[in-house]
């Protein structure tokens, strides 16, 4: 992977943090009693160790063993997985599928990513001898360039819609005036719900069945989610 030396490994070092936090959410989620995104956290903790594995070679323990192929079979799988949930959430609006078309996307760059990286490997080691037995200048180039550039602009874009959502909502001010209200409204008395409700009839996290439970730390999820997919971006790029 190509790329400035230092950027390339505390990338690298950033992925790894990712797969690291995906999979004690999964783990810490049960125990706090808090929702998990089981499927899109799984897949991003394989996605992670993948992704450092290519910033970084000689992180991948299974480097030359055959297990890109493997790898691209899971991914593979993974994106036909987030494709179908993606058409049932549009079909059931009413159920709360996630933003899973995004992350079939990110598989989707997954599997180009290994195929790309191993066709430049395979001309790299095919052009680099010629007949006398000397090394070659050639570069090898990249598998459909165009497509990792959408793909590029598409991991851009989506991060800077999920940097969109962790931007706090805007409050009224309290310079605004207040709204008028007439006479025969102010003088009509309307009852006033309670804003305490008795406490012991709130149902606690654990309490709630598991679909309704509220999610484990929405905006750290954001967040890695951000990380991930400009990494992802600029691994692309690199290999333009």
């Amino acid at each position: 992977m190509g790329g400035p030396p230092g950027l390339t490994a505390l990338l690298a070092v950033v992925m790894l943090l990712v797969a690291l936090y995906c999979a004690t959410r999964l783990v810490l989620g049960p125990i706090l009693h808090r929702r998990v995104e089981h499927d899109i956290d799984l897949v991003h903790v394989a996605m992670g160790v993948t992704m450092a594995g290519m910033l970084i070679p000689r992180l991948n323990p299974w480097a030359g063993s055959g297990w890109d192929t493997t790898w691209e079979i899971i991914f593979a799988m993974a994106t036909t997985y987030f494709l179908a949930r993606a058409v049932t959430s549009v079909a059931r609006p009413n159920i709360a599928n996630g933003h899973y078309l995004p992350h079939a996307v990110h598989s989707g760059a997954m599997i180009y990513m290994f195929v790309a990286l191993s066709a430049m490997t395979s001309t790299n080691a095919r052009a680099g001898m010629n007949m006398n037995g000397m090394s070659s200048a050639s570069a090898p180039t990249t598998p459909a360039p165009t497509l990792a550039l959408v793909l590029g602009l598409f991991m851009v874009g989506y991060s800077v819609i999920l940097i969109n959502q962790t931007q706090p909502r805007t409050t009224i001010s309290r310079h605004e005036p207040a709204p008028l209200v007439s006479a025969s409204a102010s003088t009509t008395k309307t009852p006033i719900a309670p804003t305490n409700p008795n406490p012991s009839l709130v149902p606690k996290a654990e309490q709630l069945p598991s679909n309704q439970q509220p999610l484990l730390a929405p905006q750290a999820a954001t967040i890695y989610k951000i990380a991930m997919s400009l990494t992802m971006a600029y691994m692309l790029v690199t290999m333009l």
